[in-house]
């Protein structure tokens, strides 16, 4: 659109300016060696104003972004005419006082007036129609997204809502480390832009930092915590039985105690059992000792009980008090044992004897033979020579009594010298006669049963 004309009177002044434009003027890209990140990659070339003389040469790396040169390049500014006010450098776009004398005609365009083409506008003289002065006077701007443009910047488009003309501006990426979780045991980081919103480097993976909250109770038997990652948002939670400190017991009833049980997660238990008395037997008298019953928990109580004798040494197996009354106590040795030489005779142990412990005299009323393993009993006074090797055939002897009969089990005659006094022993003196066998034999052949009682 064209704007109506604005006329105004210029005021001359003399005025020294120097007009400071940081002005980048991309051109052609070419590959050069990197000082920075030492790639041999392409570059761009733009130019920044840097003194009045010299404007900087910057080639921007594409592979790191940086100046190849790290900012070693400048040159001399190129001026050439702009207008009737400045002249301009071709490269950098710094603008000076002109030069070139045309500013010097009689006409001073001390009226003016402004014409607008959209958001262009040009100051032209009412005395003599040059044009003395222009611009531009953009409206509201539009920005739209940031967008990647190379490993090092991203960019956006900028317009003007009215004209629609616009240009692109660079930034930096804005870097930013990211951390997403990827198993159990590590997470993810990349290198990210919050401004493009693009990733800038490729994946690597890392172990997981964890922090742990506190122990809560979670049900009867455990407790749980959460498990989480310092950077990315790993989480889980970690299970584990109770560390349980239990209380003292307590009496609660005749029969029972309790005690708390606890946890330093916030779990509380109370648990009931049985009493665990341990039991003393305390001597009383001759007839009775006292037991004592007492718990851990402090419950206690107290009773009489008959004394026990299993031994029949006369004492308490329990208390230990001594009897005043008769007992009854007899040692018998534990085998009687026969060894057979290869000649077929017969030897036996000497110790073999009955100890009386009792308080009065005993005998043994009766000895009554078994065989076993497939032996006979036969008649003690039997020739053995004339059996058959491997009969499996015995004739016993012990004190005087002797087998008589053949048969699996018999019933010895005993005489009137098996009566043993107290405190006094009876020596076993006893005897076998055995039939030949062709193989080495350890085994048991015959039971002696004892029967045992009070002397009349």
């Amino acid at each position: 659109m064209t704007h109506k004309k604005n006329h105004k009177i210029r005021i001359i002044s003399i005025v020294l300016s120097v007009i400071l434009l940081i002005s980048i003027f991309p051109i052609a890209v070419s590959a050069a060696s990197c000082e920075n990140c030492g790639e041999n990659s392409n570059y761009t070339v733009e130019y920044e104003y840097w003194t009045d003389i010299y404007h900087t040469i910057r080639h921007w790396c594409d592979n790191c972004g940086k100046d190849q040169n790290m900012g070693g390049a400048a040159d001399r500014h190129s001026f050439s005419h702009y207008n009737i006010k400045y002249d301009i450098c071709e490269d950098c776009g710094y603008e000076i006082d002109c030069e070139c004398g045309e500013g010097d005609s009689e006409c001073y365009h001390d009226y003016t007036y402004t014409e607008w083409d959209g958001c262009d506008w040009y100051e032209y003289c009412d005395d003599c129609g040059e044009e003395v002065d222009s611009g531009t006077e953009h409206g509201e701007y539009e920005y739209e997204e940031w967008e990647y443009y190379s490993f090092a910047r991203h960019r956006r488009f900028v317009y003007c809502v009215d004209c629609e003309m616009g240009e692109y501006e660079y930034e930096r990426h804005d870097e930013e480390i990211e951390y997403y979780s990827y198993d159990d045991y590590d997470h993810e980081i990349v290198e990210y832009c919050a401004g493009c919103d693009e990733y800038l480097s490729e994946p690597e993976y890392e172990e997981h930092t964890f922090y742990y909250s506190s122990w809560k109770d979670y049900d009867g038997d455990r407790h749980r915590r959460r498990v989480r990652c310092e950077y990315c948002d790993y989480s889980e939670y970690e299970y584990e039985n109770h560390n349980v400190v239990y209380g003292y017991w307590l009496s609660i009833s005749d029969t029972q105690h309790s005690r708390t049980a606890e946890c330093d997660c916030g779990f509380s238990s109370t648990e009931t059992d049985s009493h665990n008395h341990i039991t003393d037997y305390n001597p009383g008298d001759k007839d009775l000792h006292i037991v004592t019953y007492e718990c851990e928990c402090g419950n206690y109580y107290e009773e009489e009980e008959a004394h026990v004798d299993n031994d029949s040494d006369g004492n308490c197996d329990l208390c230990g008090t001594e009897y005043d009354t008769a007992h009854f106590s007899v040692t018998l040795p534990a085998a009687l044992i026969l060894t057979v030489s290869e000649d077929g005779t017969v030897y036996a142990a000497i110790s073999a004897m009955i100890v009386n412990n009792s308080t009065g005299d005993i005998t043994v009323t009766d000895i009554t033979l078994n065989a076993e393993n497939g032996w006979t009993i036969i008649p003690f006074d039997t020739d053995m020579a004339n059996e058959k090797v491997n009969t499996k055939l015995i004739g016993f002897r012990i004190n005087g009594s002797k087998s008589i009969a053949n048969g699996k089990s018999e019933d010895l005659t005993l005489n009137d010298e098996w009566i043993i006094p107290t405190d006094d022993v009876l020596t076993l003196d006893y005897d076998a006669v055995v039939s030949a066998v062709s193989e080495p034999v350890d085994e048991q052949v015959l039971t002696a049963v004892f029967i045992i009682g009070w002397a009349k």
